[in-house]
């Protein structure tokens, strides 16, 4: 918040460091000096046009992310319920939920058990053996997204006291 806001006064011309930090939200209050050092420096015009030109792409994509999240809540609005039971595991936040059954699909059919989805994202580790030595327990490539998001709620998960 505290850089939108700056970057936003700036580009209308206000360059001043002090009324620059007075800007600062939540812990940036604490290290104003910091910031006024921080904002030490001279904008010439054309860092101008290309600061408003970032904003301006910044504020698209903000917008075309808002629009795929109302389609992608719209899409999965028949699947709310099991949304809901399924976000009560630990670890697992809506978004990753979202995620998982976009990569794995909502019909789990096509896995027999839990370790043939386990080996299809790619988070079993390898079981290569020869003569009683184990040589290597490498990961397969699998499903990067997939995998992404069940290792951040295994992390999660680990670090959740219940």
């Amino acid at each position: 918040m505290t850089g939108s806001a700056i970057l936003n006064v700036l580009i209308h011309g206000q360059e001043h460091p002090e009324r620059l930090a007075d800007l600062a939200h939540g812990s940036l209050r604490k290290k104003r000096e910091q910031l006024i050092a921080a904002l030490q420096g001279q904008l010439k015009v054309h860092h101008l046009v290309l600061l408003q030109e970032l904003l301006t792409l910044v504020a698209s994509l903000d917008h075309s992310i808002a629009r795929l999240d109302r389609e992608i809540a719209e899409r999965l609005h028949p699947f709310e319920a099991l949304i809901t039971r399924i976000d009560e595991v630990t670890g697992l936040a809506r978004r990753g939920i979202e995620v998982l059954f976009g990569e794995l699909g909502w019909d789990m059919s096509q896995f027999p058990d839990a370790a043939h989805a386990a080996s299809w994202v790619g988070i079993c580790p390898g079981n290569h053996e020869t003569g009683g030595k184990r040589l290597s327990g490498r990961i397969r490539q699998g499903n990067r997204w997939a995998k992404a998001v069940l290792v951040q709620a295994a992390h999660a998960a680990a670090h959740t006291q219940s």
